[in-house]
């Protein structure tokens, strides 16, 4: 094999090495994990037809420690539409650390002995976090934990979850206000929708659509680079976001000055 046919081999491998943890619409691996009482437990198949967030944890690290008591709120919100948090600890002892965790919460704590992490872990950073659906199949994932990001994947996956339960739609950053050079606007969705995000002026006349069209549950970036519809330089002045979802409206105000 020559040296430029070897290169492109190596090329088109890398995408599975660098994605070897499973993908959204990927069947979640099967694990067996023992609980506190020493009883096995298959994941996802002893849990079929409810919607798990898998937690991996270690007690020596303060955000998985934190997360903990984010993963009962979430349980105690969802629990009732079929939701199942399972925090899986790595490695640490069952009786000093395992067990003392899960007397001071209401969710399933597992512990995993070289058996889960290899099949799951992403690049090797906890806390990490994966949301199964009722299918069995990987709804997305994360290293580290955004709550809302997480809620959202949740409610996606949930039949019919209640309105009292939903996240808000909100805009969580317009960036600099005033702003000068580009407006980075980040907000989070409660779940993927088809959603518009328009700049009006106070008079109300549409300057700029920005986004119209599906957008993906959680935290979502878009930025403006102070143009109209047209391509021309907008002046200053105060304008309005507005993101529209079809069931909710957000809105935030942005002082352009140049």
């Amino acid at each position: 094999m020559n040296k430029s046919l070897l290169v492109l081999v190596v090329l088109a491998a890398l995408p599975a090495l660098v994605m070897a943890w499973p993908q959204p619409g990927d069947p979640a691996p099967s694990i067996t994990l023992p609980d506190t009482a020493n009883v096995s437990h298959v994941v996802p198949g002893d849990y079929a037809g409810h919607v798990l967030h898998l937690f991996f944890w270690k007690s020596v690290d303060s955000s998985c420690v934190a997360e903990l008591a984010r993963v009962q709120v979430m349980y105690d919100d969802y629990r009732s539409q079929g939701f199942i948090p399972i925090a899986v600890n790595l490695w640490e002892d069952m009786d000093s650390v395992v067990k003392v965790y899960a007397r001071q919460y209401t969710f399933q704590f597992l512990r995993d002995y070289f058996t889960a992490w290899p099949a799951y872990k992403m690049n090797g950073y906890l806390p990490l976090n994966y949301v199964v659906g009722a299918d069995g199949l990987v709804v997305n994932s994360m290293e580290e934990f955004a709550e809302s990001t997480i809620r959202g994947w949740i409610e996606s996956s949930l039949p019919g979850v209640s309105e009292t339960h939903a996240r808000p739609l909100e805009f969580v950053s317009i960036g600099a206000n005033p702003v000068i050079g580009n407006s980075a606007v980040r907000f989070n969705l409660p779940k993927a929708a088809n959603v518009t995000l328009r700049v009006y002026s106070t008079s109300g006349a549409l300057v700029r659509t920005l986004v119209n069209g599906q957008m993906p549950a959680g935290a979502n970036s878009v930025s403006w680079n102070l143009r109209d519809n047209a391509g021309s330089q907008v002046g200053n002045g105060l304008y309005l976001y507005e993101l529209n979802t079809g069931s909710q409206v957000a809105h935030a105000k942005v002082s352009v000055l140049k």
